[in-house]
């Protein structure tokens, strides 16, 4: 008996595909599954000890989103261990710390060790492209070397608003900008002796939803006339596509910079930092959500988060870690040139999703090696990489994708 034929798989080239187009061999994740870890794939363990003391001077590292949260706890530790530190940030709301107060805490909690000069802020909106170009343009005008990126910057948000690019807010904040900034800054790390790129994922994009046809929430606005408020989702739904993005495009960017002579020595990881009690939750989203969900989330951050101390460990976990790397960021050996690390080797070490402080599986999306190039077209797209000529750093997808 002859067999019905598969429907086609959607080229890498169809950006705006309906649903994910995966390969015919990639088992479809069940919703059951997605509930599941979306909410209890957690590492229960709150006490998680520093990892072992990396010396730190002379290295560069930018954190984005890091004036609050996990994001504060990892770039105070950076600089106490001696690294110069760029806080990326915007002009903040008033729930979140001003990165001048947090420069003038980070010296009174170091007792001096440091210093002003160490811990720098550089204003960035990332619901402005623009501006996250520039950020990334700035540095690289610098002619400094960078060793740590840290892509960490986020919200959540309930209602739909769209950004002066045109793309939904979370979406942009969440993935968008990451990826242009990351880009940038690609050519400022090519000297690095072990650069890693760290991006704060979550165990949310268990319950994301990859829909090229709706990568940008096009099938959900239906925008009254003049009210981009119109649009309300599902509790943390952008959120969690935004991160199942973020993971995609992560072990994507491991995969390209692996076949490439310049960047074959970078190392990137996705993360997530656990259930921590951080302003992700207590921004303008949670005032969005019904009375009931507020109190519940309100006691389940008081009495079962771990603080943004510990949930900064799993970007310094992922960071510093000499087995997550090619090598330690300090290993008293020179560096082997680029050309000797092994073709393709990076890929093997790098481009893990690790929750908290060990490795953990992943969405099938993330394994599917033409959506992920679909992914890669369709983000290259939005951000208009070829008009800055960020879409030729790295080589192309693999031989043999459609």
């Amino acid at each position: 008996m002859k067999l019905p034929a598969q429907p086609s798989v959607p080229s890498i080239h169809d950006t705006h595909c309906d649903g994910p187009g995966l390969e015919h061999s990639t088992i479809p994740w069940p919703r059951y599954r997605s509930f599941y870890y979306r909410w209890l794939a957690e590492d229960g363990t709150k006490d998680v000890p520093l990892p072992p003391r990396v010396d730190l001077r002379g290295k560069t590292v930018l954190i984005s989103g890091a004036n609050s949260g996990i994001g504060k706890e990892a770039a105070y530790i950076c600089a106490l261990w001696g690294a110069h530190v760029i806080i990326a940030c915007r002009d903040p709301p008033p729930h979140e710390d001003h990165p001048e107060q947090v420069i003038d805490e980070f010296v009174a909690r170091s007792h001096g060790i440091i210093t002003n000069q160490l811990v720098e802020w550089w204003k960035v909106d990332f619901a402005d492209l623009a501006s996250v170009k520039a950020l990334g343009d700035r540095f690289i005008s610098s002619g400094r070397t960078l060793d740590l990126l840290f892509n960490n910057a986020g919200l959540n948000m309930k209602k739909f608003v769209q950004t002066m690019d045109g793309f939904e807010l979370v979406n942009q904040v969440n993935y968008l900008a990451h990826v242009l900034l990351t880009y940038t800054l690609l050519p400022a790390m090519k000297n690095a002796k072990a650069p890693r790129i760290i991006n704060t994922s979550s165990s949310f994009h268990y319950g994301g939803t990859l829909d090229f046809a709706n990568f940008n929430a096009e099938k959900e606005v239906k925008l009254k006339k003049g009210d981009e408020q119109a649009v309300v989702a599902e509790m943390g739904e952008w959120y969690c596509d935004s991160k199942l993005k973020l993971a995609m495009w992560n072990k994507e960017l491991q995969s390209r910079m692996s076949r490439s002579a310049e960047y074959r020595h970078v190392i990137t990881h996705a993360i997530h930092p656990g259930y921590v009690a951080s302003n992700v939750w207590r921004s303008g989203w949670l005032k969005q959500v019904p009375g009931p969900i507020q109190f519940l989330l309100n006691i389940g951050l008081k009495y079962l988060a771990i603080d943004s101390k510990q949930g900064s460990l799993a970007m310094l976990y992922a960071a510093l870690l000499p087995e997550r790397g090619i090598e330690s960021l300090t290993a008293p050996a020179a560096a082997p040139p680029k050309e000797d690390v092994p073709e393709r080797f990076t890929e093997q070490v790098g481009g893990r999703f690790y929750l908290r402080t060990q490795e953990h599986p992943t969405r099938p999306e993330i394994e599917d090696r033409t959506a992920r190039a679909r992914l890669w077209n369709r983000t290259n797209e939005d951000i208009k990489a070829a008009k800055y000529g960020l879409d030729f750093i790295l080589p192309g997808p693999l031989p043999g994708l459609k």
